[in-house]
């Protein structure tokens, strides 16, 4: 062969190669943005099970937490956790006076994957409930975790929530998930903290990830993540909700369960409100909120489907508009 043809082989092998390199960067800064070469921000844009971020817990109703004093980045966004191990500022456990104060439970929904921890939905109720009224000071805790489930929700109820003496309980209820039962047999071995070695995000083509998306994309519905409700889905459900119930009444402490989604599911919603309401619980939801044919608008990434900052605004704004909620602020306003 000739030197001329080879030299010409290896122009063309290093043209392709550079092309390549100039659309894996392309790609990474249509993806991350100022982060595209990120080390840190790339890794952790994967499973909270993938990180370093959670540790396994003693109770078997918490199974994990979130491990306390982070300071990292999850999903593109800055994460920090404060003391107790909450993605929140630090509390004091004795609520100071004239406060009224909410515990939020929830999974990743409500931790704010992908989400500034302002922009999470209890964030801009908090400030906007505070901006209102500067006379009464409001809290809500975030005690949101990535995987919890409504039995999670529950256990934390009973071990964590009480000796922060709240005055209600906000759930946020992730539609995508919390529909489903945990599996029998979950326990700690079970759990998604380094089962395996995970594959390091940074390392990833988002080149290849760009052409796999483009056509993923491009007829999406807004009820792919939806499923029609079994029997056995209602009855998890409604065992689930009889004992929040109980706890509501034994505690005199409201719930309220703030229907997370910003899928076109009106049917699952409304079976989830017959449920709640045989059990005395509050269901406030945004349906109708929500563009259902183009809900690409809503989500933190083409990768990733959680909330962005758009949807915790109309979650948020959901309940600042709920008249059951606006009047137990206010019976708790006059009480204090």
């Amino acid at each position: 062969m000739k030197k001329e043809h080879i030299y010409r082989i290896i122009s063309i092998l290093i043209g392709i190669l550079l092309a390549l390199f100039i659309g894996e960067i392309c790609a990474r800064i249509y993806y991350f943005g100022k982060h595209a070469l990120s080390y840190t921000v790339i890794k952790n844009f994967c499973p909270l099970g993938e990180t370093d971020f959670i540790e396994m817990d003693p109770d078997f109703k918490r199974m994990y937490t979130l491990k306390p004093n982070i300071d990292s980045y999850f999903k593109g966004v800055r994460f920090k956790t404060n003391s107790a191990g909450q993605r929140d500022k630090e509390y004091v456990k004795r609520k100071p006076k004239n406060t009224i104060r909410g515990i939020v439970l929830g999974d990743s929904f409500t931790m704010g994957s992908g989400v500034e921890e302002e922009d999470v939905y209890h964030s801009v109720i908090e400030r906007q409930l505070n901006e209102e009224d500067e006379e009464v000071n409001v809290e809500l805790i975030n005690f949101g975790v990535g995987g919890y489930n409504l039995m999670n929700y529950l256990g934390l109820m009973k071990t964590s929530t009480l000796e922060y003496r709240p005055d209600f309980i906000l759930i946020g209820f992730c539609a995508f998930n919390d529909f489903d039962k945990p599996k029998r047999n979950q326990n700690l071995s079970k759990i998604p903290i380094k089962r395996k070695k995970s594959e390091n995000r940074f390392w990833k083509s988002y080149l290849r990830v760009m052409f796999k998306k483009s056509n993923l994309w491009k007829e999406q519905e807004s009820t792919r993540w939806t499923r029609e409700l079994n029997t056995k889905d209602r009855l998890y459900l409604s065992k689930t909700f009889k004992s929040y119930a109980a706890f509501q009444k034994t505690h005199k402490i409201k719930i309220f369960i703030n229907y997370l989604s910003y899928l076109n599911d009106i049917d699952n919603l409304n079976i989830l409100k017959q449920i709640a309401k045989k059990h005395n619980l509050t269901v406030v939801d945004s349906y109708g909120k929500f563009d259902y044919q183009n809900i690409r608008k809503y989500q933190i990434s083409e990768m990733d489907a959680h909330p962005n900052h758009k949807a915790n605004e109309l979650f948020a704004r959901a309940l600042l508009d709920s008249e059951v909620f606006k009047s137990h602020i206010q019976r708790l306003k006059q009480n204090i």
